[in-house]
This record gives C-alpha cells, sequence and structure tokens, in this order.
C-alpha cells in the first residue's frame, strides 16, 4: 500500500457513461505496516549465574509492543529448540513465571537439555493482526563441561560473616 500508517478516510466516487454519479458511505480505515516491536528480550539466568548449566531452569523475557494493530494472541512464539529442543508460545498472563498480566512482557521457562558449551541462538517471532511479522534472535549462554584447566566452576562471591571479620566463600 501506498499510504502511510495511521487512520485514514476513503470514500468513493463512481460515474457511470451518462454522467450520473454516486458516492459511497466514508470509510475509516487503518494501515499499519510496521511489524510489531522487540525490546529487552534476554536470558535470566538461575541465581548468580551468567550460564547455565543442562538441567537448570532458566526464564526467557521480552518486551512486545505493537500499537497500531495489536498482537495475535498466542503469536510471540520462542524457538529455542538449541536449548530445549522445543518452541514456546511466550505469555503475558500474569501466571508465574509472568510477573503482571497486560504488561507487554511476555515470558516463557525452560529446562535446558543441551550439554554443550558456548553461545546458543533462541528466536522469538511475533505477528500483529495487520500480518506483519518481526523476529529477532539472541545468544542464550551454556556452561556444561570441563574447561582446559581442568574444571568448571562457575562462582558467585557470597558475604559471610564471622568471628573473626567478614570473609568471603565461593559458592558454585
Amino acid at each position: 500500500t501506498t499510504l502511510v500508517d495511521g487512520s485514514h478516510t476513503i470514500r468513493v466516487r463512481a460515474s457511470d457513461s451518462t454522467g450520473h454519479m454516486g458516492y459511497s458511505p466514508i470509510v475509516l480505515v487503518i494501515v499499519d505496516n510496521t511489524g510489531p516491536v522487540i525490546t529487552d528480550f534476554r536470558v535470566i539466568y538461575p541465581f548468580g549465574k551468567v550460564t547455565a548449566l543442562a538441567g537448570e531452569t532458566v526464564t526467557v523475557v521480552a518486551q512486545v509492543l505493537d500499537d497500531m494493530a495489536g498482537l495475535i494472541d498466542g503469536t510471540v512464539e520462542l524457538d529455542s529448540t538449541s536449548l530445549d529442543g522445543q518452541t514456546h508460545v511466550m505469555l503475558d498472563d500474569g501466571v508465574a513465571p509472568d510477573r503482571e498480566a497486560g504488561a507487554r512482557i511476555y515470558t516463557a521457562q525452560l529446562t535446558i537439555t543441551t550439554r554443550g558449551n558456548g553461545a546458543f541462538a533462541i528466536t522469538i517471532t511475533t505477528t500483529d493482526r495487520a500480518g506483519n511479522v518481526t523476529t529477532q534472535t539472541i545468544d542464550a549462554w551454556l556452561r556444561n563441561t570441563v574447561t582446559a584447566s581442568g574444571f568448571c566452576m562457575i562462582a558467585t562471591a557470597t558475604r559471610a560473616e564471622t568471628t573473626t571479620g567478614i570473609g568471603y566463600r565461593l559458592a558454585s
């Protein structure tokens, strides 16, 4: 279409070969050539970690906006086959792990089954009511196997009060 996004009114004028003219009623149409916008697409790893292991659960979140036509229910889809061999419908329903229904922040929770190391692509695809499709891909990070140094530890420091002062211990 050559019309820009937004509301437009259309009225048709017709004439016959004898010169008679007629007009249609005015019709309001909304033009939407723009796909949904995906922002803040990220993986939330287990507490204190920046990667995940096979068997752990991660939450994937993304804000999806479409102010013109709106989204078709059930069309925010996460392809996480590289992590768990599945695709998931991401929800904005206020049921855990989603925090607030209608906030336009879509979530999916998945359990990692992949045993590799490194970056694994995951993709969100969403469609609005006008048929516009948007896709975005990010990497999720896994750390499953022993490193060249002979061990694999993902550690976070936690503060521990002791009788002799303040110490730190590493928790894997």
